[in-house]
């Protein structure tokens, strides 16, 4: 099985009572496991937020600015977290994907010109079953 197929097979979507879906530190550390120094693009579903470099980065800088994180990064200090465009580099923008309630599936994995862009869709959380 190739890598996109793995990562699309492990937070594919679904469907049933108790469901949720993975957290956006979890995709980037497996995406991280798979491609390592690749060029990767996440899109999360927020106002054309998107993390990219390679996929280690886009992992350390992720899992670095989660709250009670143990390998802290500083949001001025990261280099994959995008709007658009516009990188992110002040702690007064929003991200996306800080709360216990933002949790994605992956809807596609695609390779366009060497850079693997990985399109996530919001999953239900935890609360949505209260």
């Amino acid at each position: 099985m190739d890598k996109k197929e793995i990562l699309k097979k492990e937070f594919k979507e679904r469907s049933g009572f108790g469901v949720t879906g993975s957290a956006l530190s979890i995709i980037a550390k497996r995406v991280a496991e798979l491609y390592g120094s690749k060029h990767i693009q996440i899109n999360v579903p927020y106002h054309g937020f998107n993390c990219k470099g390679t996929a280690n980065k886009v992992a350390k800088d992720v899992v670095g600015v989660m709250p009670f994180s143990k390998k802290r990064v500083r949001i001025e200090d990261t280099t994959t977290l995008f709007y658009g465009d516009k990188c992110v580099k002040k702690p007064s923008y929003y991200l996306p994907f800080l709360g216990d309630c933002d949790v994605f599936f992956i809807s596609s994995v695609n390779d366009i010109n060497g850079i693997i862009e990985i399109n996530l869709i919001k999953a239900p959380s935890w609360r949505t079953y209260l």
